[in-house]
């Protein structure tokens, strides 16, 4: 089941993005930052949180509503029995004023042990799937994955589902048009 979910969410990324790149006629160079703070709730664990930063690469036009397209760098923890997971991931994106697809890898990683002497980590998948509004006053709700590709011992689960929200701002431009 969770190998047919995977595919399941990786094959709509893909055809996501692939839409979006079937549809261009020029690319222009779009350099941005944006970074905001998450807070929400994963599945059979309890209450995450984190901060994500986005780094727009180029603007694809001919596209409505237009599109931008870079990576994103999230760093968030999942509350888990007592204790927090960190994760850690990596994400190739796609983005407009209304919806956000990312996909990437993520890595996560739990210190234990008298005095936090040891750590456990494992690295997998991370999807990440947002919605909102055409106004940056509205607050964006998203959806994200992680699937670790080894067994990940020091929890039940073997995936990470949850769902988040954030106020995203205007981005800070970095090239001025």
């Amino acid at each position: 089941m969770k190998k047919y979910f995977k595919i399941f969410l990786i094959s709509i990324s893909f055809f996501a993005v692939t839409k979006t790149y079937a549809q261009v006629q020029s690319i222009q160079p779009n350099l941005y930052i944006s970074p905001f703070v998450t807070i929400g709730y994963t599945f059979n664990s309890g209450l995450n949180y984190g901060i994500d930063l986005t780094f727009g690469l180029f603007k694809i036009q001919n596209y409505i509503p237009e599109t931008t397209a870079g990576f994103s760098v999230q760093y968030y923890f999942v509350n888990y029995s007592e204790s927090a997971h960190k994760i850690t991931a990596f994400n190739i994106i796609a983005e407009n004023r209304n919806f956000r697809v990312g996909i990437g890898g993520a890595g996560i990683s739990k210190k234990w042990g008298f005095r936090n002497r040891n750590m456990n980590r494992a690295f997998g998948t991370s999807i990440d799937f947002g919605i909102t509004t055409p106004s940056y006053k509205t607050p964006w709700l998203g959806f994200k994955t992680f699937v670790p590709k080894q067994e990940w011992e020091l929890c039940l689960n073997p995936y990470y589902i949850s769902l988040y929200t954030y106020l995203k701002y205007e981005p800070i431009y970095l090239n001025k048009e």
